[in-house]
């Protein structure tokens, strides 16, 4: 799983100096919904690698999180996977 400072480390980096190719794909990562969360989020960031940086239909994506309303990456991933879960099923 990745800690919190390569994660910190990931965040930082330019999207124009990331190379398109090294980016996966948001929509080809299979979930495993028989998986608990936890293990879904820590397979989902060991597949995208880069959570702040990935393609959606060929276009590359930057996303930044914010605090103001206090919630976290694992937060945001959890209600990502979450969703992906009811409107896979």
């Amino acid at each position: 799983m990745l800690s919190n400072d390569d994660l910190e480390s990931l965040s930082e980096l330019n999207i124009e100096s990331i190379k398109k190719s090294s980016l996966k794909e948001l929509n080809e990562i299979a979930v495993d919904f028989n998986l608990n969360i936890e293990d879904r989020m820590e397979k989902f960031l060991n597949t995208i690698y880069n959570p702040y940086y990935f393609l959606v239909n060929g276009t590359p994506v930057q996303i930044t999180y914010n605090n103001h309303n206090n919630k976290t990456l694992d937060d945001c991933l959890y209600s990502y996977l979450n969703e992906r879960k009811d409107k896979d099923n």
